[in-house]
């Protein structure tokens, strides 16, 4: 049986937070294989302009069949699959780049206010993993990377590539001092939830 590529990406610590949960499940996720896939990971700046062009680049270097991206949502107990992008960017928190004040502006003028992510949503049979459906990815960088990079696709791949993103929660070091607190999840919780997302993606027809 043939290999392909799954590409999965996750961010560098942004704002107030020292570590980026998403940032630390790329290490034990390089180069193991689910199904027929075998994972690629690529850490992405949190920076609006470099976000969109890393991903670019990891995506035609390494040319996946797929790509995951992940996120994290520090007050967020559970795992949240985005189901689109919106044509927002409210500039709220400092980027790796630029300051600026508090401004809402389209991402892109003439594009369309949604676009939708194309992997199939799994069905936990027996599992009790922690997913919810979302369709709010905020208006940070996490939906200016799904609008960006779906139109992207749109463009190169056409609309029916399969790509998603799932925003999921802090480690218990950094959510402990958020305010209000929040659980986060331990690290080997993390990755044994991820595991069972990634493979249950990788089972739907």
């Amino acid at each position: 049986m043939s290999v392909t590529t799954l590409l999965i990406t996750g961010f560098t610590p942004f704002g107030p937070y020292r570590y980026n949960s998403s940032q630390e499940i790329l290490s034990p996720l390089a180069n193991r294989e689910f199904k027929n896939f075998r994972v690629k990971t690529v850490e992405i700046p949190t920076s609006f302009e470099k976000s969109y062009l890393t991903l670019i680049q990891a995506f035609e270097t390494y040319k996946p069949a797929m790509v995951i991206s992940f996120g994290m949502a520090a007050q967020s107990n559970v795992f949240h699959l985005e189901a689109r992008g919106r044509n927002t960017l409210a500039l709220q928190i400092n980027d790796e780049d630029v300051s600026r004040k508090y401004k809402i502006d389209p991402i892109e003028p003439t594009g369309p206010n949604f676009r939708y992510t194309t992997l199939k949503i799994p069905f936990f049979k027996g599992e009790k993993v922690p997913l919810r459906l979302s369709f709010d990815a905020g208006t940070y960088v996490c939906n200016y990377l799904i609008y960006t990079f779906l139109g992207y696709l749109e463009q190169t791949k056409g609309d029916n590539f399969p790509y998603g993103f799932i925003h999921i929660p802090a480690l218990p070091r950094d959510a402990a001092s958020l305010a209000p607190p929040v659980r986060g999840m331990a690290f080997p919780t993390l990755i044994t939830e991820i595991e069972v997302v990634i493979n249950q993606i990788l089972s739907m027809d």
